[in-house]
């Protein structure tokens, strides 16, 4: 692997772990094919959940490339996502769903990208995210339907934003597995009181020609918290903020993503943080009631909250994925 990887990842899969290895040799992976969740759930079909969670995905960590019509060269416009190296299985099982493209390799950014540029794979895309749009990214969408109309005389209209709500389908657990990070917060204080706090943060950064803040308020509201801003001191940039520590929120989101489940690496993180939380709840629940509770026992259920914090996140190096690989929504 190239000089600037330093990240090393095991994969558990099914029973077998392996290693990214050193693929000088191979810098691309092609493939081209010649032939409370309330009641407005929509139908939860294989190509709706795949299509709303793709643009979920897309709207978090993803980009258009549209070539000029000046260029003496002529190329294709390129859709792209770009995933953390960890997150390559998500990446290549997305690739097989659309059936044309190829990931290129960012060693030094630890980071690999999917890349669609036929036209065959772009009118894919086209044909499975458009209902699902929700942010100003959508402009990107309309210019490549643009661009297919005047190169390739298709007859695209338009695309408009959904303005379902967020539970309605995956697009949020898209935007979650691009965007968003599970976090346990632990402190054992010098006189023993230990303080736990679980949390799930979504950031998007302010950008003065495509503001976030129209989705990102209406995240804030449906996990029913305040939307807020960061400012990043060493870039001067700013940032749209969700943090979700609430008893409620928590709810809604274990709500949420139990009809609409995340595929990335995150929901390893997520399952650790969902146990940690029933750990605290029970804890809680036993204070709350005046349960004699054996202070052993707290210690030993504290302890496994440490224990799952620290295996989370950049700490984690084992990743199972079973969840991505027995899911029916990326069958083609």
């Amino acid at each position: 692997m190239a000089k600037g990887i330093r990240y090393k990842i095991n994969y558990l899969y099914s029973k077998v772990i392996y290693h990214i290895k050193n693929k000088n040799d191979r810098n691309y992976l092609t493939i081209t094919n010649n032939n409370q969740v309330n009641n407005n759930i929509l139908e939860n079909n294989n190509e709706n959940s795949f299509g709303s969670y793709l643009g979920g995905l897309f709207e978090g960590d993803g980009h258009i490339w549209i070539p000029k019509d000046n260029n003496k060269r002529k190329h294709n416009p390129r859709f792209c996502i770009t995933f953390h190296i960890k997150d390559l299985p998500l990446a290549e099982v997305i690739l097989k769903k659309i059936g044309y493209g190829f990931i290129r390799y960012k060693y030094k950014e630890n980071a690999v990208v999917l890349t669609v540029s036929p036209i065959k794979g772009l009118e894919y895309i086209i044909s499975n995210i458009s209902p699902f749009l929700r942010t100003p990214k959508i402009k990107q969408v309309n210019n490549l339907i643009e661009w297919l109309n005047i190169h390739h005389q298709t007859n695209y209209l338009n695309l408009i934003y959904n303005d379902k709500p967020l539970d309605s389908d995956h697009w949020l657990a898209g935007f979650i597995d691009a965007d968003a990070g599970f976090y346990i917060y632990y402190k054992n204080k010098m006189d023993k009181k230990i303080i736990t706090k679980l949390s799930l943060t979504i950031e998007q950064r302010k950008i003065s020609k495509e503001t976030y803040e129209f989705i990102m308020k209406k995240i804030a509201d449906f996990l029913k918290v305040n939307l807020n801003m960061r400012n990043q001191k060493s870039t001067g940039n700013f940032y749209y903020r969700v943090v979700a520590t609430s008893e409620l929120s928590k709810s809604i989101i274990i709500n949420y993503l139990t009809h609409f489940p995340l595929y990335s690496s995150k929901y390893l993180d997520y399952l650790d943080w969902k146990r940690a939380n029933l750990i605290k709840i029970k804890i809680n629940i036993s204070k709350k009631n005046n349960i004699n509770i054996n202070i052993n026992n707290v210690l030993v259920a504290y302890n496994k909250i440490y224990l799952l914090k620290n295996s989370m996140n950049n700490k984690r190096n084992i990743y199972n994925w079973n969840h991505l690989y027995e899911s029916n929504i990326f069958i083609s």
